[in-house]
């Protein structure tokens, strides 16, 4: 699964209908983890990074953000409903 890393943006003015409008470029930044064994035994993970590019309008890009605080509203109230003691944990030599 791809991680978020980082963002980036590029501004623009494009002419469609004989008058500039503001387009904004958005980038993701994000890294896919890679898990191998190195000579002595020990798992090493290797995170390989990549990008998400796409252009919008400055309307569009504000209509994906509140979709985005969307999600991460969801997130909260999916955690404020579970116990924390139910939650299987990873033992610590699998840990980040």
């Amino acid at each position: 699964m791809q991680e978020l890393m980082g963002t980036a943006r590029n501004l623009s003015l494009v002419m469609s209908t004989g008058k500039p409008e503001a387009s904004v470029e958005v980038i993701l930044i994000t890294c896919e983890s890679m898990f191998s064994v190195d000579g002595g035994g020990i798992m090493v993970r290797t995170r390989v990074p990549s990008t998400v590019r796409f252009s919008t309008s400055p309307d569009n890009l504000r209509e994906v953000c509140d979709e985005l605080v969307s999600f991460a509203d969801e997130a909260d109230a999916m955690l404020a409903r579970v116990e924390v003691s139910a939650i299987p944990t990873c033992p610590p030599e699998l840990g980040d």
